[in-house]
C-alpha cells in the first residue's frame, strides 16, 4: 500500500470516528443504478450547542437526511427494511423536501432508490 493510500485510510477512519462521536451515523442506501445515496441521522453536538444557545430543547433536537429530504424532530429513527428503509420523526417535526417546508407532529417516509415517499 502506498503512503498516500495509507494516509487517506487513516483520515477516513478519523473522520468516521469524529462523526460518530458527535452523534452522527451514516448508512449507505445506494440506488439500483449505483448512485451512492446514504441516510444520515444525528443531532447537534451538545457541548457546542450549549455554547451557542441557552435553549436546552434546541440542543436535543435530531435530524435525518436522505437525498433531498431533511427532517428535524425531537426524535428521529431509521429502520432498514428490504430494498430501503423507514425514516421516522416524532415531536415537533420540520420537513424540508425539495424546497418545500412543512411542520407536523410526526412523519414517516419509506426511502429507497433515491426517493422518499410519505408513509401514513
Amino acid at each position: 500500500m502506498s503512503p498516500q493510500m495509507a494516509d487517506r485510510q487513516r483520515f477516513k477512519r478519523k473522520k468516521n470516528k469524529d462523526e460518530h462521536c458527535q452523534g452522527r451515523d451514516f448508512s449507505p442506501l445506494p440506488s439500483k443504478d449505483g448512485v451512492p445515496f446514504e441516510v444520515a441521522i444525528g443531532g447537534i453536538f451538545p457541548q457546542l450547542c450549549s455554547v451557542a444557545t441557552e435553549n436546552r430543547a434546541a440542543c436535543e433536537r435530531q435530524f435525518g437526511t436522505y437525498n433531498l429530504l431533511t427532517m428535524y424532530a425531537d426524535q428521529i429513527t431509521y429502520t432498514p427494511v428490504p430494498n430501503g428503509g423507514l425514516l421516522e420523526g416524532k415531536g415537533n417535526v420540520v420537513i424540508l423536501d425539495g424546497g418545500r417546508e412543512s411542520h407536523e407532529t410526526s412523519a414517516r417516509f419509506l426511502i429507497s432508490d433515491g426517493q422518499a415517499q410519505r408513509s401514513y
